[in-house]
């Protein structure tokens, strides 16, 4: 859905809905609402970003098919934690990440079928227990429930792969691009 050199959000609200990768660039957020419904296909991440994914603050709230399919979708960098859990969500299922007093960091109308989340608040302390339910949003019931601890990358998530020489080939014509222009 986006793909280009750097993005770059310190405010305002973004709303993705895509049927391939959903953000596959450098990314820095400080601030504002980035929300991505990522692809149902196991080869598509919400974000697949190039080298650098920090998060300085702001909300980001994702759903899709998978963590990664050879790629790595968590923040390299930044001050702001994040959760990421395994669940299974339908169209309009209500998805909803609650600390453990019962506070509500985040939610989400789901706009289609996801079977992971990937979200960041303020309100999500490092290495503090979260609970990740998703609720029927035609009958009100409770379909499922998940505990994760923030700032874990769950064990369902894939690294990326040691491309060799042709990933470094890549890699140094990038650098070398940057350092031309």
């Amino acid at each position: 859905a986006f793909d280009s050199e750097m993005f770059n959000m310190m405010g305002g609200k973004v709303y993705v809905n895509c049927g391939g990768d959903g953000l596959d660039s450098r990314i820095y957020v400080s601030g504002g609402t980035l929300i991505i419904e990522g692809s149902t296909r196991l080869d598509n991440t919400p974000i697949d970003f190039e080298r650098n994914f920090e998060i300085q603050g702001g909300t980001i709230f994702t759903t899709g098919s998978t963590f990664g399919n050879g790629r790595t979708v968590f923040p390299t960098g930044g001050t702001q934690t994040f959760i990421a859990a395994a669940v299974s969500a339908n169209t309009n299922d209500i998805i909803t990440v609650k600390d453990s007093a019962g506070n509500e960091a985040a939610s989400l109308v789901s706009a289609k079928a996801t079977s992971v989340i990937f979200v960041s608040t303020s309100a999500l302390k490092a290495g503090e227990t979260y609970t990740v339910t998703v609720t029927d949003g035609q009958t009100g019931a409770e379909v499922s429930t998940v505990t994760v601890i923030a700032g874990e990358t769950p064990q369902t998530a894939s690294t990326r792969p040691n491309y060799g020489d042709d990933d470094w080939d890549d890699d140094y014509d990038d650098d070398y691009d940057d350092w031309d222009d």
